[in-house]
């Protein structure tokens, strides 16, 4: 610098300097609260937005579950399908049976208004004929409605086996259901359901990681959540009330339960079930029985 300049003229440039300094920082800082300022708002905004989905989601929940209770609350109809066959085989096989029997006193009549024929020779032991044949009864049909009626019936197995001795093997899988009933497909899946709501939900752990952080500075405004495979036991909850019994039964299986846990047990009895009620079909008296 020229050593003939005036000092006032080296003050002058300083403070230039400075002013435009000050003026830039100013600018700067206004510009960077104006853009915290934007994303606050923002941020403030997807809050709302999520809350409002949520209760969207929330209130629909309810809508379904109070539909589920209706329906679970609605009465069971006491004569389905099922039980209006049973009863019309067994009103069959009593009409063949009053006829067989209308046969058999016929035949009796007969015999006994023929005349009998001169013995010409000593007399020999008549033979003594062959029991005739019980008819095939409704024992079978029987059984079947006390089965099919949810009820125990334990009376009704006893007195098909005296009838049927050699049947044990063909009635073993009724036999775990006598004294209590076989339970209908609504009850394993109303059961099933209970089940699933009362198993221990996993404690809560803290998030020390830089998500968990971000989640607890910004709570209320924004959160961020990992993705993760849907827990198997809530997808079965949702089978479990859309679903049939031997679908569901098929996922419970896959999951590879202890047989002592709950859903172990829970398997077991629809298995039993299963057995049982295809146990029925074999029990349909053939011709000649």
């Amino acid at each position: 610098m020229d050593e003939n300049t005036p000092p006032h003229t080296h003050h002058r440039s300083w403070v230039v300097a400075i002013t435009c300094s000050t003026l830039v920082l100013l600018v700067f800082a206004g510009g960077l609260f104006a853009l915290r300022d934007q994303m606050l708002s923002a941020t403030r905004n997807e809050a709302r937005q999520q809350t409002l989905e949520r209760e969207k989601l929330a209130s629909r929940l309810d809508t379904l579950q109070s539909a589920l209770d209706a329906l679970s609350s609605q009465p069971k109809p006491e004569n389905g399908p099922e039980i209006a066959a049973i009863t019309a085989r067994l009103a069959e096989a009593t009409d063949k049976l009053g006829a067989l029997n209308n046969r058999i006193e016929t035949v009796e009549k007969k015999l006994d208004e023929k005349k009998p024929e001169p013995v010409v020779m000593a007399p020999t032991p008549t033979p003594v004929a062959a029991p005739i044949a019980p008819a095939p009864s409704a024992d079978s049909s029987a059984l079947k409605l006390a089965v099919l009626s949810g009820k125990p019936y334990a009376d009704a197995l006893d007195a098909y086996a005296k009838i049927h001795p050699d049947a044990a093997k063909r009635v073993a899988p009724l036999v775990s259901f006598a004294t209590t009933g076989v339970p209908s497909e609504s009850d394993l899946m109303r059961e099933l359901v209970d089940l699933l709501d009362t198993k221990q939900q996993p404690a809560t752990i803290d998030d020390t990681s830089m998500v968990g952080k971000i989640n607890t500075h910004l709570k209320g405004l924004v959160s961020i959540r990992k993705t993760t495979q849907d827990d198997p036991l809530a997808m079965l909850r949702k089978q479990a009330t859309r679903d049939d019994l031997p679908t569901v039964a098929r996922e419970v299986a896959q999951l590879d339960m202890p047989a002592e846990s709950p859903l172990g047990q829970w398997l077991k009895k629809a298995r039993d079930r299963r057995d049982a009620l295809a146990a029925l079909d074999t029990l349909t008296p053939t011709p000649g029985e």
